[in-house]
């Protein structure tokens, strides 16, 4: 290691910084993601309808749930299985 250093005091600090400095290992994953088993225990819940159907139009659209909690029945559109959205900043989007 000296020979290292000395090396590198007068040159390419790269081999230095290779020597000392190892890489850190990946962080551990910490999304909440749902498993599919979860997803599906969701779903069979014995939960009022709406309930059921704000985490269906959730999880399905992936629309906020500002969003969701937003639409009005004038906004849904059941033939094409989409509804008018007021997104973030205004804009006015669809969900399917």
């Amino acid at each position: 290691m000296p020979d290292l250093l000395r090396q590198s005091a007068y040159g390419d600090h790269r081999d230095l910084r290779r020597a000392i400095i190892e890489r850190r290992p990946a962080p551990p994953d910490r999304s909440k993601a749902l498993a599919e088993n979860q997803i599906a225990a969701l779903w069979r819940l014995d939960v009022a309808l709406r309930e059921k159907t704000f985490r269906r139009t959730l999880y399905e659209s992936a629309a906020r749930a500002d969003e969701v909690l937003c639409l009005n029945v004038e906004d849904l559109y059941p033939q094409d299985k989409r509804g008018r959205i007021t997104a973030k900043g205004g804009a006015t989007e669809w969900i399917h």
